[in-house]
């Protein structure tokens, strides 16, 4: 699949944290050319971002292939989701006002 350009690449296997489904993952572990498409309107942007901030909100078990998921529907998802895996962006809750959390393999590292 790889060669023919057919699969798709794992969103955790490139980040800091690595791939925990190791070779049982169904995803992609090769190294795959970063696509540069146009940015979306903001209005896209903002409904993306709190699709994707919504999957780790709920933290579940499906996490992995809920993200997959929106990636696989949005170029942008990629993106957001990498930004939230390498803690460039944080983690909010709209009824926790000041309240920050970093996503790790182990549950969410809170900051205030």
């Amino acid at each position: 699949e790889h060669a023919n350009r057919t699969c798709q690449p794992c969103l955790f296997f490139a980040s800091q944290h690595g791939c925990a489904r190791g070779v049982g993952c169904r995803y992609c572990h090769l190294e795959h050319q970063v696509n540069s498409s146009p940015r979306p309107r903001k209005q896209t942007r903002d409904k993306i971002k709190e699709r994707v901030l919504q999957i780790f909100r709920e933290n579940s078990r499906n996490l992995h292939d809920e993200l997959q998921a929106e990636a696989r529907w949005h170029p942008y998802a990629v993106k957001i989701a990498q930004g939230f895996l390498e803690d460039e962006i944080p983690i909010t809750w709209d009824e926790f006002e000041g309240v920050e959390a970093r996503w790790s393999p182990d549950g969410f590292i809170f900051s205030l």
